[in-house]
């Protein structure tokens, strides 16, 4: 019991007596129950992680080891431990205990798994030894984690997938898993390379599909360093068949007489033409040692299609291929163009006693100009100055001739390359100005060629002839070199025959009035050198003329003279020729034709042109590679026949002033082509064909109709007379005339005797009028 006092004090001790006696026996109940869990208690023990938790065989596992110590009264004891030893084994087999790498004390100790570990997980048994207050526990710790191997896989891919024996190809390698390194590899021997798409080994592609083996060296970290063996195939197809372009080096349509070169050419690499030939009328001809075979077209080939076999060799530098041979043949086709030629005229118009220009230039490849000549109604004309550039004539308007329009006609004399002669003509048409009211200019001689032989004696004494086109005697060609010159210059001229058979003996030049200049022989040529006369008036003509003597090909000796006209310029230089061309040189209306514009003397430039079919239509040039160029086009409406291009052309003169030139160009206007629909040329015939047949009845209608009309509107006797009628009938009577209308004549055919016959001589026509037949009906009453 517990007594209390009145006393403030007493009272108050004897209530605190109690509350402690309570607390000390709640004590003791509590101190009994947590014996027993004291005892309890766990023993101390370690946890391990690992890291990494899977690996290639030899990886090594970095193992941590944390000490748990035991709990006390609800909180653990903070008791120092440290780990002294460390061994693991793999699964259950114990004979596999190995050491754990690390020192003592330390909390991370490293596992090295051993290279001969398969794929797959396995269970790392561990134990370790340790210390509690720096005194050694007789009984370790262990536990086990799992680690899994990893099988490192490369993969060998070739590149290309396919490819021809001995071709590079490239083995590329990949592995796997993901931190695996490859630190080197082979294929077949051939070690390896890194570039920016991994490792590869470049080898050669054998002859066949074929498995080669390769290594792979790699790491995956400390200690996993191994190589790794395998194969790859390689895929090999054959080589394709060799390729080669054998074809005609040009035009595929020659002229007979034209060099034909046929060129061979490897299209596959490391395939090259060994050998090559052409063969032609049973003739092999050899290619040269740039693979061109060239065969001549003889003169005498017919028109059309020809084959010309061919053969080659060739060699290969691939991989397996042998050497081997290929023919096949390429065509070309003969043809026989006639001559075509384009014609430049300067000035576009002119007056009486004024000097016009004629260029002429070939439009047909391998036809060459012999001769040619120009002239003017009633008037002698000129022949061409040759010269290596071009062939040019200059003419002179008769000093009579009459203002007005005229034509101003032009021959040509040409050669193919088969010999072939020809000849062209046509004439231009050309206006003539009113003469200007000053004296007139002295008459010039006339550019002449001889053509009949003469019986000797000095210059002037042979019969000459006024420019004739090819007879039947033989020919020559007077060259001058420069083609004009000042006074008291020095010209070169050079005689030649157009007959290759003539053989020529000597000859001799000379200016009018000056001395004669002989020849000299040199090579296959013969020329003399002569001096422009001192006094000869700058801007006019002088006859420059020459002789020679000749063996002809019958073996007659014999003399041949003429003289040409050769200009003379003094300070002010000679008007430039120009050559314009229009491609193509015919067309109809409506059509677009390229006019090219190239100046024909050295140092002259041309710096602008306008060029089309009226004065009013020009057409603006523009420079090109080329030359200047237009594009014009035929009016529609423009009559087909002759209608020359007119042009002006600006130009600049090396060391002297320039200025503009205008003339005229030969040009044909094609007549139209009316291409009609299939249906309007069907519905034509068939009214046409029933117009005719409407008129066919008719007209036979009327054949049997019109004799009983006619019967039943003639007059007849009456009955009574009719035996007056028969009396009469033995006496004559008069006659009675129907007159019949006359068909008028038929067109008269007009024939030319001699159409290449030259100007100056008389021209025969032969008129042929039909003979008039009159038609009389068959139905004559």
């Amino acid at each position: 019991m517990i007594r209390l006092t009145r006393t403030p004090s007493g009272w108050t001790v004897m209530v605190m007596s109690v509350l402690l006696s309570r607390i000390v026996v709640a004590i003791a109940l509590l101190g009994t129950s947590m014996a027993p869990a004291a005892k309890e208690a766990r023993a101390p023990h370690f946890t391990a992680s690992s890291k990494p938790a899977g690996g290639l065989p030899g990886s090594e596992v970095q193992v941590a080891f944390a000490y748990e110590p035991p709990v006390i009264n609800y909180r653990p004891a903070d008791t120092p431990a440290a780990i002294t030893s460390c061994e693991f084994y793999l699964d259950a087999d114990q004979k596999s205990t190995a050491g754990c790498g690390g020192a003592a004390g330390d909390t991370t100790w490293t596992m090295a798994m051993p290279k001969s570990l398969k794929a797959g997980k396995h269970d790392v048994h561990w134990t370790i030894r340790y210390t509690l207050y720096n005194k050694p526990q007789s009984d370790p710790d262990t536990g086990a984690f799992t680690f899994e191997v990893v099988e490192p896989a490369f993969s060998a891919v070739a590149e290309p997938a396919a490819a021809h024996p001995g071709q590079p190809v490239d083995v590329r390698f990949t592995g796997e898993p993901a931190g695996l390194t490859i630190t080197g590899c082979s294929v077949q021997g051939v070690k390896c390379g890194e570039d920016g798409g991994g490792w590869f080994a470049r080898i050669p592609a054998p002859d066949t599909t074929s498995v080669v083996p390769w290594n792979v060296a790699y790491t995956g970290g400390p200690g996993t360093d191994d190589i790794a063996p395998g194969e790859v195939e390689i895929k090999v197809e054959p080589w394709p068949a060799p390729e080669f372009q054998v074809g005609i080096a040009g035009s595929a349509r020659v002229a007979p007489g034209t060099p034909v070169t046929v060129q061979f050419a490897s299209l596959t690499t490391g395939v090259d033409v060994k050998t090559c030939s052409v063969t032609y009328r049973r003739e092999r001809t050899d290619c040269t040692g740039t693979d061109l075979a060239t065969v001549t077209i003889p003169g005498d080939a017919g028109t059309g299609p020809v084959e010309l076999p061919w053969e080659l060799t060739f060699e290969s530098s691939r991989r397996g291929e042998k050497s081997d041979r290929r023919t096949g043949s390429v065509g070309v086709t003969v043809v026989v163009e006639e001559p075509d030629f384009s014609v430049t005229v300067q000035p576009p118009s002119a007056r009486p006693g004024d000097t016009v220009t004629l260029t002429f230039t070939s439009l047909i490849p391998g036809v060459e100009i012999v001769d040619c000549l120009a002239f003017f109604p009633h008037a002698i004309g000129n022949t061409c100055r040759r010269s290596p550039q071009r062939r040019v004539v200059r003419t002179r308007v008769p000093t009579d001739q009459p203002p007005g329009a005229t034509l101003l006609r032009w021959g040509v004399e040409s050669t193919d390359a088969a010999g072939r002669r020809g000849v062209d003509n046509d004439v231009i048409p050309y206006l003539i100005l009113p003469p200007l009211l000053r004296p007139p200019l002295p008459q010039t001689g006339a550019s002449t060629r001889a053509t009949t032989p003469t019986s000797g004696g000095g210059p002037g004494t042979g019969t000459k002839q006024v420019a004739t086109m090819p007879g039947p005697a033989p020919e020559f060609v007077a060259e001058t070199r420069p083609e004009t010159a000042a006074p008291g210059a020095r010209v070169t001229v050079v005689v030649s025959p157009l007959d290759p058979d003539v053989r020529m003996l000597g000859c001799a030049v000379a200016f009018s009035g000056g001395g004669d200049h002989a020849c000299r022989h040199s090579g296959d040529r013969w020329s003399a050198q002569t001096t422009v006369p001192a006094g000869a008036p700058a801007g006019e003509t002088l006859p420059l003329a020459w002789r020679v003597s000749f063996v002809d090909p019958a073996g007659s000796r014999a003399e041949a003279d003429g003289t040409t006209d050769y200009p003379v310029h003094g300070s002010a230089p000679a008007a430039p020729a120009f050559e314009v061309v229009a491609d193509p040189a015919a067309a109809a209306g409506g059509k677009e034709v390229t006019v090219s514009h190239n100046s024909e003397d050295t140092g002259v430039t041309i710096t602008g042109c306008r060029v089309g079919f009226t004065d009013n239509t020009l057409t603006s040039c523009r420079q090109s590679p080329g030359g200047w160029t237009a594009q014009v086009e035929v009016p529609p409406a423009m009559s087909a026949g002759p209608a020359p291009l007119h042009w002006t052309i600006a130009y600049a003169r090396s060391g002297g002033a320039g200025g503009t030139a205008q003339g005229l160009s030969s040009f044909l206007v094609l007549p139209l082509d009316n291409k009609h629909d299939w249906r309007d040329t069907a519905w034509s015939l068939l009214w046409r064909t029933a117009l005719g047949g409407v008129l066919l009845v008719g007209l036979l209608a009327l054949r049997v109709i019109r004799k009983p009309i006619l019967d039943r509107f003639r007059p007849h006797p009456a009955a009574v007379q009719t035996d007056e009628r028969r009396a009469s009938d033995d006496q004559p009577r008069e006659e009675t005339v129907f007159v019949v209308p006359v068909a008028a004549p038929e067109e008269m055919s007009v024939r030319v005797d001699r159409p290449d016959a030259p100007p100056a001589r008389d021209i025969r026509l032969q008129i042929r009028r039909p003979r008039l037949v009159p038609h009389v009906p068959e139905d004559l009453p």
